[in-house]
């Protein structure tokens, strides 16, 4: 950038010059009789001229290659991030249904418990699927078990202690 910057500058400095060169108000002065003056004014006017175009055409190089490095750059980033994402969304994925799996194996072993009349084992192990991180829906199933077990384990209990008082 360095480079074009000056290269740019240089080509603004010698275009000025062009200018200056070419506009003069001056009269010139009087011919020796030679006719060497215009020629070489003529001359250095075209070399300058033709030193600009070079400059200009060599920033616009410059310009070009800079705003290609700059779209490989853009690429190489967007790439990059696409690929973080696909596997930051992959291990999300992976861990979201190890958890769903491990939370539908503990509910199935909970219903298990409540069909054996073990209500204290299911409580147990409902209490072990709240460490898990739960969906809402999830939650909610889990809370709709935990208080059928608890009105299980009350009823069971109203009946132990009647079934006590009929003996």
């Amino acid at each position: 950038m360095k480079i074009s910057l000056a290269l740019v500058c240089s080509v603004s400095i010698t275009a000025l010059l062009v200018a200056g060169c070419g506009k003069s108000d001056e009269t010139p002065p009087p011919s020796t009789g030679q006719g060497t003056a215009p020629a070489k004014t003529e001359s250095a006017t075209s070399t300058a001229q033709d030193a600009a175009k070079a400059a200009a055409a060599e920033a616009q190089k410059a310009l070009n290659t800079a705003k290609i490095e700059g779209q490989k750059a853009v690429e190489t980033v967007k790439t990059e991030t696409q690929t973080v994402v696909s596997n930051a969304t992959k291990t999300l994925t992976d861990q979201t249904s190890a958890v769903t799996t491990q939370f539908n194996n503990l509910l199935t072993q909970a219903k298990g418990y409540v069909t054996d009349k073990k209500y204290q084992d299911a409580l147990t192990t409902l209490q072990q699927i709240t460490a898990l991180k739960l969906t809402p829906e999830q939650q909610k199933t889990v809370d709709d078990l935990k208080g059928q077990v608890q009105k299980l384990m009350t009823s069971q209990t109203v009946t132990n202690i009647l079934g006590g008082f009929r003996k």
